[in-house]
């Protein structure tokens, strides 16, 4: 999918009826900041997690200041991965 194409509202509809969303932190020529801010305004009612290889602590604090409920840093360990999918399978999410 094209970062312009995310933003459609037919895309948002489809997003909204997540229950977890990962975003790679670039997409495209874009970062994620628009699509979570996007989804929040929609009143997104899932979880979403930012993958970035970016470490810096600044724009960690600045995703979660938004409303996502992590920030992973890559190279994912599938540990990772499990854990957070468990946790929402066990809590009787939908769509994935």
């Amino acid at each position: 999918m094209l970062s312009n194409e995310i933003y459609s509202e037919k895309n948002i509809e489809k997003l909204l009826s997540y229950d977890i969303i990962f975003t790679d932190y670039h997409i495209g020529n874009a970062t994620c900041v628009v699509l979570i801010k996007t989804l929040k305004s929609h009143h997104f009612k899932g979880r979403i997690f930012c993958i970035t290889g970016n470490e810096d602590v600044d724009l960690m604090n600045s995703l979660l200041k938004l409303g996502i409920d992590g920030v992973i840093f890559k190279p994912v360990p599938i540990d990772t991965l499990t854990n957070i999918l468990g946790y929402s399978t066990d809590n009787k999410t939908k769509n994935i």
